[in-house]
């Protein structure tokens, strides 16, 4: 079996993207203006559009896990995964049309600012910790499945 590594055109190509990633974030740090309230850093003063907003929480939601894991999920169970792509776009379109006004209309920016309007602090930080704890879990997990599927 032959050993496979990373040849110089990969090392080129990721050191490129490694660069521009750091060159934007540098340019937009300085040169853009800055925001005055985390309202406005977090929500883009309301100017996010429908297509970068969309973009950005589905890129979110992807990891080495998905890409390693969705297609031994399709070779295991075979084409049942489509459900859950299905699933995903009704439970989107729900959050949109039925929780996403009622969060504009409260004015919140985040589940977690809705659950203290609605209840009190010590249930914002109760689910707060339990989502970070969760979090540090997935992320463990989302680190080691590239780590193990690269060492084999």
């Amino acid at each position: 079996m032959a050993l496979r590594t990373l040849s110089i055109v990969d090392y080129i190509f990721l050191i490129i993207l490694l660069l521009s990633s750091a060159v934007i974030g540098v340019l937009f740090g300085f040169f853009k203006r800055k925001q005055s309230s985390s309202k406005e850093y977090l929500l883009a003063g309301g100017s996010m559009g429908v297509f970068p907003t969309a973009l950005s929480i589905m890129v979110s939601f992807l990891s080495a896990i998905t890409i390693l894991g969705i297609p031994s999920e399709v070779y295991v169970y075979g084409t049942m995964y489509i459900y859950q792509g299905i699933s995903y776009i009704l439970s989107s379109t729900i959050t949109a049309l039925v929780f996403m006004p009622k969060f504009r209309e409260m004015n919140c920016t985040s589940a977690y600012e809705y659950l203290e309007k609605r209840f009190d602090r010590k249930v914002r930080m109760c689910a707060s910790f339990s989502y970070s704890f969760l979090m540090l879990i997935y992320m463990a997990l989302v680190l080691y499945a590239p780590a193990l599927a690269l060492s084999q």
